[in-house]
Formats: structure tokens, C-alpha cells, sequence
């Protein structure tokens, strides 16, 4: 019973009470490095992804403008075609299409 008594002491009370308080302390502690620590790790992902997706927007602008330039020079091509088969008369574009397209057959 004596055990009981002096574990009920005013002053084990407090030094308990106190134990707990820094146990809270460290344990929030721990925690907030925690948060710190996961927050960082998601910025840098962040910051990964980021430059990742810039890097391809800037390779689909490539590709883009490159298919712009073979558009005009298609565009050119047929321009030109045009203009050739406009220019000539009929019969002299029929003369000189028999025989070249025999492999079709």
C-alpha cells in the first residue's frame, strides 16, 4: 500500500505530468520534420514533372512546326502541279500519260 501511496504523490504527479507534456513535444516534433520531409519530396516531384512536361511540350511544338513546313511544301507541290496541268492542253496531258501508268494495271 505504501507503493500506492508514494506513486499519488503530488510531486510524481507533476513529474508525470511533465513526462507526458515532453512526450507530446517530441512527438509533434517528429511529425512536423515528417511533414517537412514529404513537402519537400512532393515539390521536388513536382518540380520533375514540371520540367518533364516542358520538355515535351517544347519537342510537340518541334514536330509541330515541322509538319507545318512539309504542309506548305505539299501545298507548294500541288500549287505547282496545278498550274503545270492547267497550263497544258488536254490531249498533250493524255499523250503523255499513256504508257506511265501501266504498273497500275
Amino acid at each position: 500500500m505504501t507503493e500506492k501511496v508514494t506513486w499519488q504523490t503530488p510531486k510524481m504527479k507533476i513529474k508525470i505530468r511533465r513526462f507526458r507534456i515532453r512526450e507530446k513535444h517530441v512527438m509533434n516534433l517528429l511529425k512536423d520534420d515528417r511533414v517537412r520531409e514529404i513537402r519537400n519530396a512532393v515539390e521536388l516531384m513536382i518540380a520533375r514533372l514540371d520540367s518533364q512536361l516542358k520538355q515535351k511540350l517544347l519537342t510537340l511544338m518541334a514536330q509541330k512546326n515541322s509538319l507545318t513546313q512539309e504542309t506548305e511544301q505539299i501545298e507548294n507541290l500541288l500549287g505547282e502541279i496545278d498550274k503545270y496541268i492547267n497550263g497544258k492542253p488536254r490531249s498533250e496531258l493524255i499523250g503523255k500519260s499513256q504508257g506511265k501508268y501501266t504498273w497500275l494495271n
